[in-house]
C-alpha cells in the first residue's frame, strides 16, 4: 500500500507524479514554492478549457530534492499520487483527453478524476468494459486492454485507491 510520497517505492521503469486539483489550491504557486525544478504542466493548457487555467489540475513530477516529498500536508487534501511507466508528456496528453465527458443527456461535464474528494466515485462508476476502453481492466476482470495506454488511467486510479484517499 502506498502510504506517502516520501516512502513510495517505485517499480523499475516507473515514475511518481502528483496530480493536484487547482480548484482547491493555487497549484503552481505551491509546486514552485516547494520544488526548484519539477516537471510540471497544467491539464487545461492548450485545451478548450484554457480560459479556466487558474483552476486547472496540475501534474507534477517532483525532483529528487523536492520538499513536496516531505511536506505532504501542504498538498495532500488536494492531490493524488500517481505511479506510471509513462513520461510526463504522455500522461498529460492522456489526462487532457479525459477532462470532460459526455453525459447521457448529451451535455458535457468535468470528469474530476484528479480530485481526492471525487476519485472513489469516479472509480466506482466504471464498469470493466469502460475501464478497458480507458486503459486497463479492473482487478478481478481479466481481459485484453483495448488501449495502447494500458498503463494509464485505471492503473492510476487503482493505485490511488491503495493510498486510501
Amino acid at each position: 500500500m502506498i502510504e506517502n510520497l516520501k516512502e513510495t517505492s517505485v517499480h523499475a521503469g516507473h515514475n511518481v507524479y502528483l496530480m493536484i486539483d487547482g480548484a482547491q489550491l493555487d497549484a503552481p504557486k505551491l509546486i514552485y514554492s516547494h520544488d526548484d525544478s519539477p516537471g510540471f504542466d497544467q491539464l487545461y493548457r492548450g485545451t478548450s478549457h484554457q480560459s479556466a487555467l487558474e483552476v486547472s489540475p496540475c501534474i507534477v513530477q517532483p525532483s529528487e530534492a523536492s520538499r513536496l516529498r516531505t511536506e505532504e500536508t501542504v498538498w495532500r487534501s488536494a492531490g493524488v499520487i500517481i505511479e506510471s511507466n509513462a513520461d510526463i508528456q504522455t500522461l498529460t496528453d492522456h489526462f487532457r483527453s479525459l477532462i470532460s465527458v459526455r453525459l447521457p443527456d448529451q451535455t458535457f461535464a468535468y470528469l474530476r478524476f484528479y480530485s481526492p474528494t471525487q476519485i472513489h466515485g469516479v472509480i466506482s462508476a466504471f464498469n470493466p468494459h469502460e475501464c478497458a476502453r480507458i486503459g486497463q481492466e479492473r482487478p478481478g476482470h481479466r481481459g485484453k486492454s483495448t488501449s495502447d495506454n494500458s498503463h494509464l488511467l485505471c492503473h492510476v486510479l487503482l493505485k490511488v485507491t491503495e493510498i486510501g484517499l
